[in-house]
């Protein structure tokens, strides 16, 4: 099409995103979500089978020394 030209140009703009927290199997439970062979709901994850655990955390083991 005569005098229809499109010069537009796309910018894509790429963050890197960190969240806040991630999901972790539950060692309680181990991913079951219940104890005793499903009689009791595990009160470690509270049934779900998986725990949030907050990003930038390593488990205690901050400069190599266990807390």
């Amino acid at each position: 099409m005569h005098g229809m030209e499109n010069n537009s140009q796309t910018k894509v703009v790429i963050e890197k995103v960190i969240p806040k927290y991630y999901a972790q199997e539950c060692p309680v439970c181990h991913g079951f979500g219940t104890l005793k062979y499903g009689a009791k709901t595990c009160q470690g994850c509270e049934g779900r089978g998986y725990i949030f655990v907050p990003t930038g955390t390593d488990g205690g083991k901050e400069n190599g020394t266990n807390r």
